[in-house]
């Protein structure tokens, strides 16, 4: 229990921290413009500051954690809120125009959100790349290479199976069931790199896809994002 109040209490100074650093930002930028309230930078402390607010009136701040730069509840979702009135679809009849701005400000804070968790998807690819490459390296994969294993004798041997059906970037042999779009920046970057490091200049045979598998991993993108995401009222 110690550890948890120990995080509380850092979580709790943090959010007043930012609090004062938004509030100060914002005076600043104000100070300097006689018509600040559509400054870019004036609305995105703006909204950061209006988020910290109800952050600290909120009672059940127990739940609250820091996770890669924004505010979430412990469950792992990203919380999104009402955004109806920015958009003529979904927005209640005749909205003043601070409702529209608030509405807009809100969704850009959302899409922000739904970025930064891809941008921790893509780190957590960091670093993990070809690790089958490295595994009991002497014996299998630098043991290929060692002995020149070439062509149709290197794709049937066990270790080249493994490495295709364990890691999720080779779609031109092995396509995962829930294969997405990470998966598919992943292929990119190794064929990419892999072929200038070596020869200079890329092949674009090796670049190429089943489009099927396009289509399943941008749906289950989606499909991810959604699972994710959690609309509060």
């Amino acid at each position: 229990m110690k550890n948890y109040e120990v995080k509380y209490n850092e979580l709790t100074d943090k959010i007043l921290q930012l609090n004062a650093e938004y509030s100060s930002k914002m005076r600043d930028i104000a100070s300097n413009l006689r018509v600040y309230s559509d400054d870019e930078e004036y609305l995105r402390y703006k909204y950061k500051l209006e988020c910290l607010h109800e952050l600290l009136n909120n009672t059940n701040m127990d739940c609250v954690e820091y996770n890669n730069g924004f505010w979430s509840k412990n469950d792992g979702y990203i919380l999104l809120s009402d955004s109806s009135n920015g958009d003529s679809r979904t927005s209640k009849k005749s909205p003043s125009y601070d409702e529209i701005r608030q509405a807009v400000e809100i969704h850009i804070g959302d899409v922000d959100k739904a970025l930064e968790f891809w941008k921790k998807q893509l780190e957590e690819k960091q670093g993990i790349h070809d690790y089958t490459k490295l595994e009991n390296f002497e014996e299998e994969y630098g043991f290929l290479v060692h002995e020149g294993v070439k062509d149709e004798i290197f794709l049937k041997s066990e270790w080249w199976h493994k490495h295709i059906t364990k890691e999720r970037h080779h779609l031109q042999y092995y396509s995962p069931s829930d294969v997405n779009l990470i998966d598919v920046l992943e292929l990119i970057s190794d064929r990419v790199v892999a072929e200038k490091g070596r020869t200079g200049s890329i092949i674009k045979e090796y670049l190429e896809i089943d489009m099927n598998i396009l289509k399943d991993a941008y749906w289950n993108t989606v499909k991810l994002l959604d699972s994710k995401t959690r609309r509060v009222e």
